[in-house]
């Protein structure tokens, strides 16, 4: 038997967890664990520091004698403690590896104290044993949608949620601007990124969008659940070239009953629409070369579509 691990592991559903906590304004999120584990996520994984909003993450800072005693108190205490001194609208409890071993019950926790705090207090018990990062990420996105997402007071018709985006996504920032500006050819506006960047009314608003663009398949299962809760329709998928950009236009557009101006498009193609022949020299052969794509699955779904059929490479 093998007992080496001769590359990077993945990462488990705790980071998963942590990440799509991470870019909520005014939520926070406490560690039952030692302090060790919390500098490990804010200052070694640097991916922690690298976004807003910064400073959300705590622990109660377990040693070896509160392992054998369970001592449940320090995070019933701690989660007081955040409540009075933070005022957050969200306490994430969020079980390390050494606390979901010892059975720590995170539910019984939040059924005694939450009369006792203003927060909302949620539950991740997994700690790292329940699969990859995908499945962290899938269930923070299960319970938000679930405990957190309210009744809307009304649609509107023009407001549109993106879904995928967690702080470990790469390139959110620029991918977000393109789309939001592309978005705005159909005069739509994003009401929530679900969620990078954004806060805790963002979500509880969720359902008052007309439709949620799932940009990740992480996602898929949160907007079928904002389906079956609010009757809010999604589109999955991200535009890609010329023909695969105007193809997510309409799709966008016919899920909300829209017309697309012909005038937008043109003027659009009339900027980017340069051919591989016309952005090359005449000198330059490439009908011989083949591509390999690596890069996150729903990048190459679209990516792999614009490179057979807009630049007509193997």
């Amino acid at each position: 038997m093998d007992l080496v691990w001769k590359s990077a592991p993945v990462p488990s559903d705790y980071f998963g967890v942590l990440w799509a906590l991470a870019g909520i304004k005014n939520a926070l999120i406490l560690e039952h664990g030692a302090t060790g584990t919390a500098f490990y996520n804010t200052v070694s994984f640097g991916i922690m520091n690298k976004q807003s909003p910064k400073g959300i993450i705590f622990t109660t800072g377990l040693d070896e004698d509160d392992v054998v005693m369970g001592r449940e108190d320090k995070i019933i205490q701690a989660a007081r403690e955040l409540d009075e001194l933070y005022k957050p609208d969200i306490i994430s409890l969020v079980a390390t590896a050494v606390t979901s071993v010892i059975g720590l019950d995170l539910y019984g926790i939040i059924e005694e104290l939450q009369p006792e705090v203003n927060a909302k207090l949620l539950a991740f018990p997994g700690g790292g044993f329940r699969g990859d990062y995908t499945q962290g990420i899938k269930e923070v996105f299960r319970v938000l949608v679930n405990e957190v997402v309210i009744e809307p007071a009304e649609k509107n018709t023009r407001a549109v949620n993106i879904i995928g985006p967690t702080i470990d996504t790469f390139n959110h920032p620029s991918d977000y601007a393109e789309l939001k500006r592309l978005l705005g050819l159909l005069n739509l506006e994003v009401s929530t990124v679900f969620t990078a960047n954004t806060d805790v009314q963002q979500i509880k608003n969720l359902s008052s969008a007309a439709l949620n663009i799932v940009t990740r398949d992480i996602g898929l299962e949160a907007a079928e659940l904002l389906e079956e809760r609010f009757g809010t329709p999604y589109h999955y998928g991200l535009p890609f070239g010329l023909k695969g950009t105007v193809a997510w236009l309409e799709q966008v557009a016919q899920k909300l009953g829209l017309a697309i101006e012909q005038k937008e498009i043109a003027a659009e193609l009339k900027k980017y629409g340069y051919t591989l022949a016309e952005l090359t020299s005449w000198w330059q052969r490439y009908e011989h070369l083949k591509v390999a794509i690596s890069c996150p699955y729903d990048y190459a779904l679209g990516l792999a579509r614009f490179v057979r059929e807009e630049w007509g490479l193997d």
